[in-house]
């Protein structure tokens, strides 16, 4: 179940390997696929004991990921990771601890909790309540990620559809995530412009595109389709 891709700055490609769909017990990885002279050369495994990896970036020295799912116990909670480069050892692949450990673990960099919303038959789903237990995708939360020119982490849930960004602080730390906005109701891939200074996001649920104005602070529909 592959999904993110990043290139680092030597051209070797990072995926990540999510597993989760098959078992949720810690089986994804982060792969890097080793190229040499613009061929591949090997597949091997840098960091394990993952639940759901999902957007990967590349960024200032260090590999950066999102955690869809942490499954704790009476919390739907998600975060973003970072792992340096000096730690991307195939031969000792990164191990993150525990999610129930989650804000002790120095690899993660943020957490934030999804909002169960009521998706009754106005949405022509079943309605969903906060207690229930099973990992369906409105629980879902940090999925798509980027970072803007002055090296802040954006990112959103896809079950709640709230947009988050975190300041960067210095040497790969950040603050806790502050929300931008709520206007989107499933937040699936983002990417920065740097032409424009936005962040372009796709709105799954919504069929649609939207852009946030880093400078202006306001989220605007690109582009919606039935």
């Amino acid at each position: 179940y592959p999904m993110g891709l990043a290139f680092d700055t030597h051209g070797n490609l990072y995926y990540a390997d999510a597993q989760y769909f098959a078992n949720p017990d810690y089986r994804s990885r982060i792969m890097r696929v080793v190229i040499k002279d613009g061929e591949p050369q090997r597949i091997e495994t840098v960091a394990e004991h993952i639940k759901l990896p999902n957007a990967l970036r590349w960024h200032d020295g260090a590999l950066y990921f999102t955690e869809s799912f942490f499954n704790v116990a009476g919390k739907y909670q998600s975060g973003v990771y970072r792992i340096p480069a000096s730690d991307l050892k195939a031969e000792k692949p990164v191990r993150p601890l525990d999610k129930e450990h989650a804000a002790q673990d120095p690899y993660c960099v943020g957490i934030v909790e999804t909002v169960v919303r009521d998706r009754g038959s106005a949405h022509g789903k079943p309605e969903i309540k906060p207690d229930d237990p099973s990992p369906h995708i409105y629980t879902a939360g940090c999925d798509g990620m980027d970072f803007d020119h002055d090296g802040n982490i954006y990112t959103g849930s896809f079950g709640d559809g709230r947009f988050w960004v975190m300041k960067s602080l210095s040497n790969g730390r950040y603050g806790k995530p502050e929300l931008l906005s709520e206007e989107v109701s499933c937040c699936d891939g983002i990417c920065f412009d740097s032409a424009s200074n936005r962040i372009i996001l796709t709105a799954a649920e919504q069929n649609a595109i939207y852009a946030w104005d880093i400078l202006q602070k306001k989220m605007t529909l690109l582009w919606a389709n039935g």
